[in-house]
């Protein structure tokens, strides 16, 4: 029997939740926050500083317009600028077809049928090759599920390094030893002095603008990495960054590497082939499989990525019971979207958009502002502030539901309702706030659990209710407290600030086992039930 723990919440500096939602917003919501009234609240700064200077530029203009110019006018006028400044793939392909923005990236998917839903293709195929293979490297929670930090090896000296394993972009990169922006005291740089056979390529500098603002520049380089000394890379490019800005520096990791399509490369062709992509081309993997189990800050254990297998410890029933999704993307890990269920409800509606991409480069679920609020309105205690458009509910229901064990032959990872948000910034401690079933507001074992519906009549994916209380806001923060002026309140785990598609991020994903495959027969996803998590269970409408 599991032991219940009471809620720990990690408590934010003052600001620091809208910097999180800023980074989303900015890179999957953008236009959609530009034509909302969020732009003239408070976290409109923070979206704007979480966009590449080309962009500020542009939507400054466009605000300024905004008032005098049809919206529609003004889009395509936008839209027409920035394909001056970004690759038409990078761009997305964004068309303005009247009130909504769809995404060309994704091919349409309406209509999926159910027999399209792949199931995993069989445990014969799992079987390791001696001349290919796998490997397991251990990721950690950081920051309170903010992002995960796994260990790459890099170059002839086998050098650990902390990586942001991102399947929301495409490229690798670690900081120079000579990066002045670097915060070197707190991170780890390359020390390719040390390794033989590290080759810089002259004359190749690059300047990755992430939609998100995470501006980074440097030059790119050749040289091998490992996953666990089993599966490496002999001459992977990377960029080694020269100068970062924005929030890299308060990251603790060491650098990013992008699992995304090569379509999302910023580096020049023909140096724009990512690490999946030179895995499976150098025979690197048993399977031309990564799988994917990131566990919450609450279990104090560490999850995984599993370079060429999928590892069916973690799946609830076996890799059997893995359901695979074509990706309908050429520009993401994306696929189609049915449906998002609360107590039995579709709060989905005929405008929003039919698709979702994972990205663990993302730590919030974004969706719709209509999806939000239909999740949130069926959720007691939960509020929108009507400024800035955040949803908060009380911290409390992070206790709202009885614990299960996990399924028998797995180890307990820990109580999945004990939400735990731990900092680790270094060198200052975490602050930490203590909260209780006690006060008024107390959330019941009635409150409901999320379910996304990746095609209709196939299972639906749940995220538990808990799992929403996602950051305690700060005691200093006017909203801190519901209008009881007891009840302690935190930001949610879904926030509206998708456009085009819905943001899978760290909210879905570290309540299932993802895995991506590319094969000859186009790229999917799998998706299974976590074997160490109880069962999400949906609730009937009333």
């Amino acid at each position: 029997m599991s032991i219940v723990q009471t809620p720990v919440f990690y408590q934010a500096p003052r600001s620091e939740f809208r910097q999180v939602l800023g980074h989303g917003i900015a890179r999957y919501g953008f236009f959609g926050f530009l034509n909302s009234n969020r732009t003239d609240s408070d976290m409109g700064p923070f979206v704007q500083a979480n966009l590449p200077p080309q962009m500020q530029a542009l939507s400054a203009q466009y605000l300024a317009a905004k008032k005098a110019t049809r919206k529609r006018g003004l889009k395509k006028h936008m839209f027409a600028r920035l394909a001056q400044f970004f690759p038409a793939n990078l761009f997305l392909g964004a068309l303005n077809k009247g009130s909504n923005m769809l995404v060309t990236g994704f091919n349409r998917t309406e209509n999926l049928a159910a027999t399209e839903f792949f199931k995993f293709p069989g445990m014969n195929e799992l079987t390791r090759d001696s001349e290919w293979g796998t490997a397991t490297v251990k990721t950690n929670s950081l920051q309170g599920d903010l992002l995960w930090s796994t260990t790459v090896h890099v170059g002839s000296s086998s050098q650990p390094l902390r990586i942001n394993i991102d399947t929301g972009s495409a490229d690798f990169f670690v900081f120079d030893p000579k990066c002045q922006s670097c915060s070197l005291d707190t991170h780890a740089a390359f020390v390719y002095s040390q390794s033989s056979t590290f080759l810089p390529l002259l004359n190749l500098n690059f300047t990755a603008e992430y939609a998100d603002g995470g501006g980074v520049n440097g030059y790119l380089a050749q040289d091998s990495l490992n996953f666990g000394g089993t599966v490496a890379v002999p001459n992977q490019i990377f960029g080694l960054a020269t100068d970062v800005n924005g929030y890299w520096k308060s990251l603790g990791v060491d650098g990013l590497m992008g699992l995304g399509p090569d379509s999302l490369s910023m580096f020049p062709p023909p140096h724009n082939k990512g690490v999946f992509t030179q895995l499976v081309k150098n025979k690197a993997l048993s399977q031309p499989v990564i799988g994917i189990a990131l566990t919450k800050a609450s279990v104090n254990s560490s999850g995984e990525f599993s370079f060429g297998k999928v590892n069916e410890r973690w799946i609830r029933g076996g890799a059997s019971h893995l359901s695979w999704k074509n990706v309908t993307s050429q520009n993401f890990w994306g696929t189609e979207l049915s449906g998002i269920f609360v107590r039995g409800q579709n709060v989905m509606g005929a405008d929003d958009p039919p698709r979702a991409i994972v990205d663990t480069g993302t730590s919030l679920m974004l969706v719709s502002g209509q999806v939000a609020a239909g999740i949130h309105s069926r959720i007691d205690g939960a509020v929108m502030d009507p400024l800035n458009g955040i949803w908060r509910l009380p911290c409390s229901i992070a206790d709202a539901h009885t614990a299960h064990s996990p399924s028998p032959g797995m180890p307990n990872f820990g109580s999945w309702f004990s939400s735990v948000f731990s900092r680790s910034t270094r060198p200052s401690a975490p602050h930490r706030r203590t909260t209780s079933r006690k006060h008024a507001g107390e959330p019941t074992a009635s409150e409901p659990n999320i379910f996304v519906e990746l095609g209709v009549g196939v299972p639906k994916l749940g995220i538990p209710v808990t799992d929403l209380a996602y950051q305690a806001i700060p005691s200093s923060e006017a909203n801190s407290l519901a209008d009881d002026g007891k009840t302690a309140m935190c930001y949610s785990g879904i926030q509206a600030g998708a456009d085009g598609f819905f943001v899978l991020g760290g909210t879905f994903i570290k309540n299932h086992y993802i895995a991506l495959r590319r094969d000859g027969n186009g790229n999917r996803i799998g998706f299974g039930p976590r074997a160490d998590l109880p069962e999400i269970k949906e609730m009937s409408s009333y």
